[in-house]
């Protein structure tokens, strides 16, 4: 006889979506509250104890606590999670950035039909069992285009030349997990806009054709199902070895304006949804799928070097393209 696992309690999984926000980080306590009441209102949790647990977190991170600024965030935070899971949208007006939506990413996902990340997989027009890292980046990038690829946030990176299938690449690992750039540069080291030597930033670009879109907020399968509706040209999907699922888009911006342009059109639609708006940067680092975070795999489950705008889930399963 099989025991189902028992899923966390609503306060469990608000605690565990506290402990991922940016408490620390040197930035204002403000968005981190407004999402922290947010979340707890999507879970029910009741305003008093979040509101204590709020202002035990402030304080952790060396915040000032200013009771009315919290009081205002939990208002307007429980007020927009309740109409926007109600589908009213009562608060729309009154948010004047994009703001995560619990409701419209549940209300999304459930219209997917169950879609599982096995079914990503069977959709994905190249097999991604057997795709080495060195394959993936010959997939997604052009002959002769360099890759800046790195074992750490902090790294100071290294190029791969696109079709030189240099097999440094496919055995890369580290604590923190291995990345990429997600647009090709010009493998170059240069000073950047803080005075720093790098291979990573906006001068070194030669290219604007991608963009990551992930999430840290939403349920990665939540996320996903959310995701396989939108016509985005998703080139690749996979994971980041942890728990949010990356989607790599192809838009074929030449400019940084294109960039921009197609940016502002997809940003708070997606942002709604979970996504992370920094991530956004055309100068993102991003998982290297088949790289390894520790022990754990950053696993494509998606590759699509032809990527068009058509949904997943109106994909036909690869088997039935043979």
């Amino acid at each position: 006889m099989s025991i189902p696992a028992k899923r966390p309690d609503p306060w469990s999984r608000w605690i565990q979506y506290l402990d991922r926000l940016p408490w620390a980080d040197g930035k204002t306590k403000q968005d981190q509250t407004f999402d922290a009441f947010l979340r707890a209102r999507s879970l029910g949790i009741n305003k008093d104890q979040a509101m204590a647990e709020v202002e035990r977190r402030v304080r952790a991170a060396g915040g000032k606590v200013v009771p009315r600024d919290l009081q205002r965030n939990q208002t307007r935070a429980y007020a927009y999670a309740r109409s926007e899971a109600a589908g009213s949208g009562a608060m729309a007006t009154s948010v004047t950035r994009a703001s995560f939506s619990p409701g419209d990413l549940v209300s999304l996902a459930r219209s997917g039909g169950g879609l599982e990340l096995a079914d990503v997989s069977d959709r994905s027009p190249v097999d991604p069992a057997n795709v080495t890292s060195s394959d993936f980046l010959d997939a997604v990038f052009r002959l002769g285009e360099k890759v800046a690829v790195f074992t750490g946030r902090t790294d100071c990176g290294r190029v791969y030349e696109i079709g030189s299938r240099a097999g440094w690449v496919n055995r890369l690992r580290s604590e923190e997990g291995v990345f990429y750039l997600s647009n090709p540069t010009d493998g170059v080291a240069k000073r950047n806009a803080d005075g720093n030597w790098s291979i990573r930033s906006e001068g070194n670009l030669t290219d604007f054709r991608h963009m990551v879109v992930e999430s840290d907020k939403a349920d990665a399968l939540l996320w996903i199902r959310a995701m396989a509706q939108l016509p985005l040209p998703a080139v690749a999907i996979y994971s980041s070895a942890g728990q949010s699922i990356h989607v790599l888009l192809r838009w074929e911006a030449r400019t940084k304006q294109e960039y921009q342009d197609a940016l502002e059109r997809v940003k708070p639609g997606l942002v709604r949804l979970g996504a992370d708006p920094a991530a956004m940067s055309a100068v993102r680092l991003t998982r290297l799928p088949g790289g390894h975070r520790g022990d754990r795999l950053q696993k494509l489950l998606f590759l699509d070097p032809s990527a068009d705008p058509t949904p997943l889930t109106n994909k036909s399963k690869r088997e039935a393209r043979q």
